[in-house]
């Protein structure tokens, strides 16, 4: 789990902060210059954005999945769920959050983004096979639409299976 691998490594530069303390006391007894030990808390910084960002894949990645499993029954209007996205588009793309410039070159945040626009593209879709005019279009025309993350194909399938009943 990748949590606990961030944890198990924060709890080790957590001994070595300990250490370095120490060794600083004794730099201070000996009237040594004091060592700053940069690296130690560059590591630690970049933990906190590792886990800022499996925290926000974890986020991101339930969200999707809570609404794979959404019967087409009851989606009722896709707006709230592309303002939902939307707002997780903001906090996760801007490039302007300080946190974002450090982590924009991760392949893991470029995957984020991806699956982000990848949803948006769906959703699109899906807010379109709501609307009354669509009713007309043949499910062959609408099966050449399927996207990657097969949610359109899954969706449109289970509308037709719920057609025939």
């Amino acid at each position: 789990n990748s949590y606990r691998l961030i944890e198990l490594y924060f709890d080790r530069i957590g001994k070595f902060e300990d250490d370095a303390r120490k060794l600083n006391a004794k730099e201070a007894l000996f009237g040594l210059q004091r060592t700053d030990f940069k690296k130690l808390k560059e590591y630690k910084n970049e933990l906190k954005l590792l886990k800022y960002m499996w925290d926000m894949i974890a986020f991101v990645e339930g969200m999707f999945q809570d609404w794979k499993v959404m019967p087409w029954k009851e989606i009722r209007s896709t707006e709230d769920m592309i303002n939902e996205l939307k707002t997780v588009k903001e906090k996760v793309m801007v490039p302007t959050n300080a946190k974002n410039k450090l982590i924009n070159k991760w392949g893991a945040y470029r995957g984020l983004e991806e699956r982000i626009k990848q949803m948006d593209t769906v959703l699109q879709q899906v807010d379109k096979l709501h609307s009354d005019c669509i009713k007309a279009v043949s499910y062959t025309h609408l099966r050449a639409h399927e996207t990657s993350l097969h949610l359109v194909c899954r969706l449109l399938l289970e509308k037709k299976k719920n057609n025939k009943k």
